[in-house]
């Protein structure tokens, strides 16, 4: 007999075509690697003894049903779909689909359409632990979020349907019909600061497409579609599409469908209080199960249904991922680092469903970083071993063991678009890649400036989390977002607050300035910033410059603006990643190298056993990391290295290097201390760094809050003054076989062997200055001149008295240019 529903008519489910399920390349890779981890999951299934032929996974009480629903995900797809090998997993394929339509059973007794002595078993979590789920009685986040596992409840439903008894179709039609019945009757929410609502949108939206996709003839069918629509389609809006007077099924796209702006204008947004990849691209993620959806039935895709997809990964996540596929947190990470089951569901959807070529590159590079990590795990985990002692959100009970399940259902969603939507396209070269995005991005309402070249990453961040970031090759399994990243922290002694560390604590979310701007060219960017500390008792000012080349300088000068007692200050501050996963050795070795001056100290990387270690070093002139990134520092009271092993809050195995440490002391006010400067050097050795010392000056500055540092290449400019002020620095001629000096815009004069020049610069402003004009001569240690360059001219004075000059100007793009000088005589050349 068929189940009923509620108007008596019988039920009946659309066919899937099973047809369609073709393996490929890409799906066998993803296949190999759930097989493996279904070793891992089948020890965590456990019997219910409340129902027969029911059971659960973990203890059975996490959130919104998620420790069951999640591998029932992936037992489902494996028991019915495409190649099993049972050779890596160790489990019969009977028994995935036995636990599967256990676990089946299980969530439908428990959710809250289910017998009411029916509740789940008691756990870790003891808001859960004895209660039903489904959110009954929850507010919107917590009851809407179920939506998730609603849709996986039907998704298995479907797929054992005819194997399925009619108490658990009824029980599985209840449920998701009741999903559909209460959130369809609501509007989508709109958002984008602060927490967004688009992830909100896209998880009720697909809770709602369960029963759309289950029961195409029910009566109702047709208004859950339309909610299904808004609540998706306003998952990714901007707040121009409110405008867009588009036909979509009968109705502009402003009247009817669009109401909410859950992305920025840049197509960033912010959860947990940040700009946070994982979230901007949500929309894409919860999409896929639509498309899934829809391929298992051999339907069309609705191009509306997948509304921005394509800006939000061209324009974002694709710009800020890294050479393993893993979107670089720009205002740093409040999970986990090791995402990249995330990344490969994002860069997979936009390979298979919208044909993007550079997503099917980022997905082979995500899927052998994620082959490598469960290599590493002698238990087909996807995370770490012993997952449970790796507390990543305390207060939520939640460990690195609980997220292996969503870890695996991304891969399982990645193993479906490809099982049924095909290999997707021939995947672009990498290198050519690399070269083509690397430029300049600004995001004004992100609060983010990137720049890329082909092997490194830099970033300033102004809001949220106040941050400057520069990577290498390696990017993060190098060195980490760690939170306010170079600009660190004030620790004052009469806080009476828990204790901060370099790497704990003294949050920095927002600069002190609105006035604040980012001067971006097309290889590089600069910024100048006001941050207050301790309630405006000490301001520090800070310049950041993202160089053509890769490198970066960081400047800084504090002002005591009223008397205050300092316990410490970190600045300067670069969290160091230091894992070991054995089958990836060449990114996760288990130690570092940290080369302080002309030492080396080597620190291991370990998870507990023992307790964090730091090592304090006199100030020193350079600093590299493993022979990966160096940094070259002026002004520095001192080097600290935090070698950590315990983690109140587990993201990876992460120390910190704090490059500036000033300890405690007591200021009266009106101070201003002396500029401290780091020059970022990604992939060069410890060798190179040190070589690199000559190459770089600090400029003696005339005028306090302004900064000058000469490098081959070009200078760099700070003035962290409010005001207009020219910028004036000097230094000692180097004495050498072919004396020269560079000319640059503004005013240079030689005198008594010193080099001085100076330029004007408008208030909190700092730049990169480009060499391309040179002056050579014998008599350079001996000459007086004065030479003012501005656009289309350079004039030359000799100063002397009693001295001929002669010397050889050379422009860039031009030959030589012999200049030729009389006491007290001056010429001036035009310029191309």
């Amino acid at each position: 007999m068929e189940p009923k529903n509620a108007m008596n008519q019988p039920l009946s489910v659309p066919p899937i075509l099973r047809e369609k399920a073709k393996e490929n390349e890409p799906s066998r890779r993803i296949a190999r690697v759930l097989h493996r981890w279904i070793a891992f999951a089948d020890r965590n299934f456990h019997e219910w003894d409340h129902r027969p032929n029911a059971g659960y996974f973990m203890d059975g009480a996490y959130w919104y049903g998620m420790e069951t629903s999640l591998p029932m995900y992936i037992y489902t797809v494996l028991a019915a779909f495409g190649d099993y090998d049972e050779t890596l997993s160790g489990v019969p394929r009977e028994r995935l689909r036995d636990r599967a339509i256990a676990s089946l059973r299980y969530l439908c007794f428990t959710h809250d359409t289910g017998p009411e002595d029916c509740v789940r078993p008691s756990g870790k979590n003891q808001y859960n632990s004895g209660n039903k789920w489904g959110g009954k009685h929850a507010p919107f986040f917590q009851a809407t979020q179920t939506g998730s596992s609603v849709v996986i409840v039907a998704f298995t439903a479907w797929v054992f349907w005819n194997e399925l008894d009619e108490e658990t179709r009824l029980m599985a039609e209840r449920l998701v019909i009741s999903y559909a019945e209460r959130w369809s009757q609501v509007e989508p929410r709109d958002g984008s600061f602060y927490d967004t609502q688009s992830e909100e949108n896209a998880w009720t939206a697909t809770g709602i497409l369960a029963a759309v996709t289950l029961f195409p003839d029910h009566p109702e069918r047709a208004r859950w579609q339309d909610a299904y629509l808004k609540w998706n389609i306003n998952s990714a809006t901007v707040s121009h599409d409110r405008h867009n007077q588009t036909e979509y099924r009968g109705a502009p796209l402003r009247e009817k469908w669009i109401r909410t702006s859950t992305l920025f204008p840049d197509y960033t947004t912010e959860n947990h209080g940040m700009v946070h990849p994982n979230y901007v691209a949500s929309a894409i993620s919860f999409r896929s199960v639509y498309c899934i959806l829809t391929f298992m039935q051999g339907a069309s895709l609705d191009e509306t249904v997948l509304w921005n997809n394509n800006n939000v990964y061209e324009k974002t996540i694709k710009l800020w991922t890294q050479f393993d596929g893993l979107p670089i947190p720009i205002q740093s990470q409040d999970w986990w680092y090791n995402r990249q089951h995330d990344a490969l569901l994002v860069h997979t959807c936009m390979n298979v469903v919208h044909g993007n070529a550079d997503a099917a590159r980022l997905e082979q590079t995500t899927m052998a970083t994620i082959e490598g990590l469960q290599a590493s795990h002698s238990t087909g985990c996807l995370l770490e071993e012993d997952g449970e002692q790796y507390a990543i959100s305390p207060k939520d009970f939640q460990t690195a063991k609980d997220f292996e399940s969503l870890s695996a259902y991304t891969l399982a969603l990645s193993y479906m678009l490809h099982l049924f939507g095909g290999p997707g396209v021939a995947p672009s070269d990498d290198q050519e890649m690399r070269e083509r995005l690397s430029r300049v991005y600004t995001y004004p309402y992100g609060s983010v400036a990137i720049s890329r070249t082909p092997d490194s990453f830099s970033s300033f961040s102004w809001r949220n989390r106040v941050m400057a970031l520069t990577l290498p090759s390696k990017g993060l399994w190098t060195i980490t977002p760690m939170e306010n990243s170079y600009i660190g922290k004030v620790v004052f002694a009469d806080d009476g607050k828990a204790e901060i560390t370099p790497s704990i604590g003294g949050l920095v979310t927002e600069i002190e300035d609105t006035s604040h701007m980012i001067k971006a060219s097309e290889q590089g960017f600069s910024t100048v910033a006001s941050i207050s500390h301790g309630e405006g008792r000490v301001r520090q000012k800070i310049a950041f410059v993202a160089l053509p080349n890769g490198n970066s300088i960081y400047v800084e000068q504090f002002t005591i603006v009223a008397p205050c007692r300092i316990a410490a200050m970190y600045t300067g501050l670069i969290g160091v990643r230091n894992e070991k996963y054995s089958a990836l050795p060449e990114l996760a070795p288990g130690r570092r190298s940290i080369h302080v001056g002309g030492r080396v100290e080597r620190f291991s990387g370990f998870f507990g056993k023992e307790d964090d270690t730091t090592r304090r070093f006199p100030p020193v002139p350079f600093v590299n990391v493993d022979d990966q990134i160096g940094y070259i520092l002026f002004g520095t009271n001192g080097i600290r290295y935090d070698n950590r092993h315990r983690y109140p809050k587990w993201k990876a195995i992460e120390d910190c290097l704090v490059l500036n440490e000033r300890e405690a002391a007591e200021f009266k006010g009106g101070e201003t201390l002396p500029p401290f400067v780091v020059v970022t050097l990604p992939n060069r050795t410890a060798a190179q760094t040190k070589e690199a010392l000559n190459q770089f000056v600090l400029l003696e500055s005339s005028v306090v809050g302004t900064v000058l540092v000469e490098m081959d290449g070009g200078l760099v400019f700070a003035n962290l003054l409010d005001r207009k002020q020219q910028l004036t620095g000097s230094r000692k001629l180097a004495t050498s076989a072919s004396p020269s000096i560079r000319v640059y815009d503004g005013r240079t004069c030689i005198t008594g062997g010193e080099y001085t020049w100076s330029f004007e610069a408008a208030g909190r402003q700092a730049g990169f200055i480009e060499h391309n004009c040179t002056l050579e001569s014998q008599q350079m240690g001996s000459a007086e001149l004065e030479i003012v360059r501005s656009t289309g001219c350079i004039a030359f004075v000799n100063l002397s008295s009693t001295q001929h000059f002669h010397g050889l100007l050379q422009l860039a793009g031009s030959p030589p240019l012999p200049i030729q000088l009389a006491p007290g005589s001056g010429t001036a050349i035009r310029q191309q």
